[in-house]
């Protein structure tokens, strides 16, 4: 795997672990949702279907144009992943 990626998935595993014990129950029953931009998706479906193996909790990655999935992300999201590390900051400036 490229560095990025490698950098990538530790964010999403860190994520994860902090997140998983506090919604682990609901996750169990709903699944992950996770939501990002279309062009690192791949890695992070393969993350998510990794992690559905091993723990027996789907983790469903909705990805494409920012516009288009912001509104469910608001509702919805366990997880939100970005393209970089700057990209997720300016993400958090504008939707807080």
């Amino acid at each position: 795997m490229a560095p990025k990626t490698c950098r990538m998935i530790f964010f999403l595993a860190v994520v994860i672990l902090v997140v998983g014990p506090v919604s682990s129950i609901l996750a169990q029953e709903k699944g992950l949702r996770i939501y990002g931009p279309e062009d690192v998706s791949a890695p992070m479906k393969e993350c998510a279907e990794m992690f559905s193996k091993k723990h027996g909790i789907k983790a469903e990655v909705l990805a494409g144009p920012e516009s288009i999935w912001v509104a469910g992300a608001k509702q919805e999201a366990d997880v939100i992943y970005e393209g970089s590390e700057y990209m997720l900051t300016q993400f958090i400036a504008s939707h807080s």
